[in-house]
Order: structure tokens, then sequence, then C-alpha cells
């Protein structure tokens, strides 16, 4: 198992937060697959930010092979290296390859907010994924 970072995972991209209690922010997550990803690979996405909870969340893939996908909060600090770090489903588990699906899962709308930023995570089920240049996104509306 390997873990992969996106922009925002790294700090070179900070997530939007919301400047009142109430107001939604959305920010679209993007992660180009640049090597193979076997099964139980995670790429860490997406922040949650502190404080914040998700009001929906829309995962867009590409045609990457036969792959499904977890979607869910990681484990550890946001962006860390530790590559014993998992990976939840409370927003998607099992989402299809080459789908755009809508967050229908009770967990992912009952994340409680917590003081410290949290990874999102999208973990590689199945075969993994065997073509370069595949997109996998997450449109991730949030509020405070």
């Amino acid at each position: 198992m390997a873990i992969v970072q996106s922009a925002w995972a790294t700090g070179r991209y900070q997530a939007p937060v919301s400047c009142e209690a109430g107001g939604v922010v959305a920010e679209k997550y993007k992660f180009v697959v640049t090597a193979d990803l076997a099964a139980n690979d995670i790429i860490e996405l997406a922040v949650l930010p502190a404080y914040h909870t998700i009001v929906d969340a829309i995962l867009i893939v590409d045609e990457a092979g036969t792959a499904t996908y977890d979607v869910g909060i990681m484990s550890g600090i946001l962006g860390s290296p530790d590559q014993s770090r998992t990976c939840g489903n409370e927003l998607f588990a099992g989402a299809a390859d080459a789908t755009t699906t809508r967050m229908t899962k009770a967990a992912g709308f009952r994340i409680a907010p917590v003081e410290a930023d949290c990874a999102i995570g999208v973990k590689v089920l199945g075969a993994g994924i065997t073509q370069a240049s595949q997109v996998i996104e997450l449109v991730l509306f949030t509020k405070q």
C-alpha cells in the first residue's frame, strides 16, 4: 500500500473556509494519476477544514480500468508522509469507475467538526489503476 498526495494535501493549494457560520463553500479537488496505483493505495485528495462539516460531495472518476473507490476521512495528520495511515468510507463505499456519483451515505453528512484540518482520501479497490493521465475529482461542499 502506498499513499500519494494531491496539491491540497501537500499544502501547495489551500482549501477554502467559510467566513461566517452557515456559509457554504465549495472546492473541486483534482488528482491526475501519473503512475499505476495498486489495490489499497490511497490518494490523499482533499481537506476538510477545521470546524467544518460536509454539506454535499460529488465524486467524478475517469475510466481507469476496473477499480472501485472508497472515499472518507484519513487517519493521522493532514499531509503526513506516514504510510501506515488508513482511509475510511464515510462519503463513498465501492464507488464505480467511470462515473459521477453524489454522496448518499448518512455517515458523510454526520462527520462532526473537529479542531484541526482533516484529510479526505480515496482508497483504490479492485484491480487498481493502470492507465496514466486518468483524473479523479471530488467536489466538496462544506460549512462552518
